[in-house]
C-alpha cells in the first residue's frame, strides 16, 4: 500500500500532476490561472511516472499561449514510504522507504512592453 506523498498545503497556483490526471483538464486549468489577473506564475509538480506528463503539460501551455510563457525547471528527489501488508494476519506489516525523482516546473507569463502600449492607445 502506497502512502500519499508528503507535500505542504498547495497554493492556488500549484498544480500537482499524476499519471491519472486529465491532460486537457490540467492544461485548461494552467491556462485559466495564467490568464487570470490573480497570478502571473504557476507551478507544476510531478513525481516518478508523472514527470513526462508534467513536461507535456508545460510545453502544451507554452504552445497554446504562443510562447508568452517562460519556464523554469527544478529537479529533486522525494522519499516515499510504502507499507507492505501481508496476507497472513499473524505476520507483521513491513515499511519500506525508497527515493523517487520529482520535477517542479514554474511557468511565468511574459508581458511585452509593446502589448501594454497597444492596450493604452
Amino acid at each position: 500500500m502506497k502512502r500519499s506523498l508528503p507535500h505542504s498545503s498547495p497554493a492556488e497556483n500549484d498544480i500537482y500532476v499524476s499519471r491519472k490526471s486529465n491532460f486537457n483538464g490540467q492544461v485548461a486549468r494552467a491556462m485559466k490561472l495564467l490568464d487570470s489577473s490573480a497570478f502571473d506564475r504557476i507551478r507544476l509538480f510531478g513525481v516518478g511516472a508523472a514527470i513526462r506528463q508534467t513536461v507535456d503539460i508545460a510545453l502544451e501551455v507554452n504552445l497554446r499561449m504562443l510562447g508568452t510563457v517562460t519556464m523554469g525547471v527544478n529537479t529533486y528527489t522525494v522519499e516515499i514510504t510504502d507499507d507492505l501488508v501481508p496476507d497472513d494476519l499473524d505476520m507483521a506489516s513491513v515499511t519500506s522507504t525508497r527515493c523517487n525523482s520529482a520535477l517542479l516546473i514554474t511557468l511565468q507569463r511574459q508581458y511585452h512592453p509593446h502589448a501594454a502600449l497597444t492596450k493604452l492607445e
